[in-house]
């Protein structure tokens, strides 16, 4: 029996093989490459980030405390800068940040808040920010050109030797 099972598989190389991924990549037509990356995402708008949030606080287990003083932290910093939060997210959480940040900062110490409770409101905020890179960095990549950074630096530097 184990001579016919021989004489069978004469002239086969059995193995195991895998295809990369580059490969089968390669072999994608480029119309379905432009569908997969060029997805239209709806624009990044401040409840999109909160909605993003509660998803984390099921998913990933954030803390809801840490989530509700965040969530407090963002609404704060809209309110200092005369936001609301179905408003798209612009220059004053990439470019001009630092300028809307100190309006923020400003506004609270109106208010007479404490420097420690100044100090908790820009440390909840940070998380805000993150994601806006997070997503700037994911949209960058879809599109397959330099992140807003980059950007910004190429542009600085295109007139430098």
């Amino acid at each position: 029996m184990n001579k016919k099972k021989h004489e069978k598989t004469e002239g086969y190389n059995f193995c195991r093989y895998f295809t990369p991924a580059s490969l089968t990549a390669s072999q994608t037509p480029k119309e379905k490459k432009k569908r997969a990356n060029g997805r239209l995402m709806p624009p990044l708008t401040y409840q999109r980030l909160l909605d993003e949030q509660t998803r984390k606080i099921q998913l990933e287990g954030l803390n809801e405390q840490t989530a509700a003083n965040r969530a407090t932290a963002l609404r704060n910093f809209l309110r200092a800068n005369k936001m609301r939060l179905d408003d798209v997210v612009g220059d004053e959480m990439r470019l001009k940040h630092p300028e809307a940040t100190e309006r923020l900062v400003h506004m609270l110490e109106a208010e007479g808040r404490s420097p420690r409770s100044i100090s908790n409101t820009r440390a909840a905020f940070r998380p805000w920010r993150d994601a806006v890179i997070e997503h700037d960095t994911a949209q960058a990549l879809a599109a397959e050109k330099g992140t807003p950074f980059v950007q910004a630096l190429i542009s600085v530097m295109a007139d430098s030797p």
